[in-house]
């Protein structure tokens, strides 16, 4: 095939014009389709070389301005250069300078004249290790990654463990408070009971949410991804209906450009972090104000969510605490806080990032999700 290694990347080094374009021909006709780049001496390769990865580079010993070795040397303090396979090609072939390249790190030390054949084949190869080296370094970076998110998924998932747990003291507190009062001879007031018995029924109310994120928490500390292809824009209509009670009690309008977008996720997962994120903004919009939520591709690789409202009552104060700006973290969780960090956790385990600001009366919620979630924390 005419491009069978259009992958392979070459970086020549060869200050003699006929050697470089004979040495050019020899390698496009054994390895058809090479990407061959050209420079003339040492310093003009490594412009090069910082400019650019390569596959393989084939170095003369003797350059003008600088030779070889010290290219060779060079290269190797350039970030993410360290690993490109040098292979020196050179009429030099006496015992030193051979020991020399390959003591700097150079692979392999070709003398000329040379075997096109043989040339071709070390050059291929060089090149086969050069992609699984990359391969391995890619992998080791996503392994980092994943590593950090998981270590501050654990710590966003431990502190809100302890806002929970100060959230439950209350409510708890006050139910043994009426318990031991119903005890008492107070408890013969048929009044009193029935009060004390709403009491505790709107106790157990507020509790019953905190029981439900601490479930949720404990299922989602475990990582587990449900992932199939969703569709973005059928979750947001399901969010939405979900939610048209109180959209219609409000007289809330509703404009949306919503493009095509599926993405590789747990749809279950997304469902519940864009209610997260809708339902307290209805909440606490005006009457009669606008919603606009709108979907972006900005890339082939990431999908944009828009969520505004021009008229809400959300303060600069409240939207601190959205952030975790405001106040100690030991302070009871406020359900628009609790909503907003959970929505955030889940975005992170989908390896995407969520933001709320707000200029005005306008909130801004922007939600960016990868196309394809690969990680399966």
């Amino acid at each position: 095939m005419a491009s069978e290694f259009s992958h392979i990347h070459l970086l020549i080094i060869e200050d003699l014009p006929d050697n470089m374009e004979l040495l050019k021909l020899d390698l496009q006709d054994q390895l058809p389709g090479v990407k061959i780049t050209e420079a003339s001496d040492g310093v003009e390769a490594l412009e090069k070389l910082r400019a650019q990865d390569f596959s393989v580079v084939i170095c003369d010993v003797l350059l003008p301005r600088m030779d070889g070795f010290e290219v060779l040397r060079q290269t190797r303090q350039i970030p993410h250069r360290e690993t490109i396979p040098f292979l020196f090609l050179s009429a030099l072939n006496q015992e030193e300078a051979i020991k020399k390249g390959l003591a700097l790190g150079a692979v392999d030390y070709v003398t000329k004249p040379y075997d096109e054949e043989i040339l071709a084949y070390k050059v291929r190869n060089l090149a086969q290790l050069k992609f699984l080296q990359d391969e391995l370094r890619q992998t080791q970076e996503e392994l980092e990654r994943a590593n950090r998110f998981l270590a501050e998924l654990n710590d966003e998932k431990n502190q809100m463990l302890r806002l929970l747990s100060h959230d439950l003291r209350s409510p708890l507190s006050g139910i043994r408070g009426l318990a031991r009062i119903l005890q008492t001879d107070e408890a013969t007031n048929p009044d009193t009971v029935k009060e004390f018995a709403q009491l505790i029924e709107n106790s157990i109310t507020n509790i019953l949410p905190i029981i439900d994120e601490l479930t949720f928490i404990s299922h989602f500390s475990a990582g587990q991804l449900t992932k199939q292809q969703c569709d973005l824009a059928q979750i947001l209509q399901n969010v939405l209906n979900l939610l048209d009670p109180l959209i219609s009690k409000k007289k809330i309008k509703l404009s949306m450009q919503l493009n095509a977008s599926s993405l590789l996720a747990d749809c279950a997962k997304l469902l519940q972090m864009l209610h997260s994120l809708i339902l307290p903004i209805v909440e606490n919009a005006n009457p009669h104000s606008t919603l606009r939520i709108t979907t972006d591709i900005p890339s082939a690789a990431a999908i944009l969510l828009r969520i505004e409202n021009n008229a809400t009552e959300i303060s600069d104060a409240m939207l601190q605490e959205l952030q975790g700006e405001a106040g100690n973290n030991t302070r009871p969780m406020s359900p628009l806080r609790m909503n907003f960090r959970l929505a955030r956790l889940i975005a992170q385990l989908h390896q995407g990032s969520l933001e709320m600001a707000k200029s005005g009366d306008n909130v801004v919620i922007r939600l960016s999700l990868p196309v394809n979630v690969t990680n399966e924390s």
